[in-house]
């Protein structure tokens, strides 16, 4: 009993780091299956469906094809969540953690009713973050796993699990008891900063932006080296329309997480109406950090739109990877 009760834990936990939304942004729909994926990404879809390997070897690839999404790695955990082993199948659960939520609703609402218990707990784990987003007849069906899910987090001792009781909580709705949860669990231990980050994201499904950014300057105060602070705290100031104010959190991101492409996009976007010079040097640092088409475009739109002499030659390289009418239509802007 204790083994698969720590081996359940593992699970959940694993799925709660993946439903929390990361600094990098969004999965975008497009990239499901079309993006090119690694080679190793390959080798593990492969080892996923080889029988000849055990099963423990086989929910070892599973779980890391879990990192990003693969068009093999679809067809792989779609083929392991019917397996007859309940191994495999809670495995495919994590494995199937890097698609959008209508992709792993079709692939795991049959879970929610497996017969393993550990299987039923993962699958309403992997969904329940995008709880909000399903239809009143989707809500009906995770329910009787949710409540399951409620009344096994309890049984643990760790903060770990208390704080995943919190964010089931907050995911369904249920704000005011994961606010006292949250708080409960900061005075437990104040430096955890996804406890001060999961708690003013409750102030903002409640539309409390204000109350996010009290919570955000007491974390700030506990924590002072954290960028995610100052970054969920420029959003918070953005939704109060305190662009300016933003702008300077989110120029405090970059600063203290230098590495992170995502941030230094969106300091280009906050910082354009105040210092354009810092705006396009904020997307040449993110394109420069993260290689992408998303960031190349950004960077060759504020060139063309500051007349800068690197508006052709970023163009050119867009057009490598932009449909041709994405480059019309930025050619056009520079005509004008």
């Amino acid at each position: 009993m204790k083994k698969f009760t720590l081996c359940l834990l593992v699970t959940l936990l694993s799925l709660s780091a993946m439903a929390t939304p990361t600094a990098q942004g969004p999965l975008r729909a497009e990239t499901v299956v079309a993006q090119d994926a690694p080679k190793d990404m390959s080798q593990l879809s492969y080892q996923a469906q080889d029988v000849r390997l055990s099963d423990e070897e086989r929910a070892a690839a599973l779980r890391a094809l879990g990192q990003q999404p693969s068009q093999n790695g679809l067809v792989a955990v779609a083929r392991a969540l019917k397996d007859e082993s309940p191994v495999l199948r809670e495995a495919a659960v994590i494995g199937a953690a890097p698609y959008q939520l209508e992709h792993r609703w079709t692939m795991l609402s049959p879970l929610l009713n497996d017969e393993v218990k550990s299987v039923r707990l993962s699958a309403v784990m992997s969904l329940i973050s995008g709880y909000s987003q399903l239809d009143d007849q989707q809500k009906a069906d995770m329910r009787a796993t949710i409540t399951e899910l409620k009344e096994f987090l309890p049984t643990q001792d760790d903060l770990d699990s208390q704080l995943l009781l919190a964010d089931v909580l907050r995911w369904t709705g249920d704000y005011a008891n994961a606010e006292v949860k949250y708080k409960k669990l900061l005075e437990q231990d104040p430096q955890r900063a996804d406890l001060w980050l999961n708690l003013s994201d409750n102030y903002r499904a409640q539309h409390k932006d204000q109350k996010a950014v009290e919570i955000l300057d007491q974390a700030i105060l506990t924590i002072p080296e954290n960028g995610d602070f100052h970054y969920a705290k420029s959003l918070a100031l953005v939704r109060l329309d305190s662009r300016d104010l933003a702008a300077g959190e989110m120029e405090k991101a970059t600063q203290l997480k230098p590495e992170n492409s995502y941030y230094w996009y969106l300091n280009g976007v906050l910082q354009e109406p105040i210092n354009l010079d810092n705006s396009v040097a904020s997307f040449e640092t993110a394109y420069m950090l993260s290689g992408s088409s998303e960031h190349l475009y950004a960077l060759c739109d504020i060139y063309i739109r500051s007349d800068h002499d690197n508006s052709q030659v970023c163009l050119d390289a867009l057009s490598q990877q932009a449909p041709p009418f994405v480059i019309e239509q930025l050619q056009a802007q520079m005509s004008n």
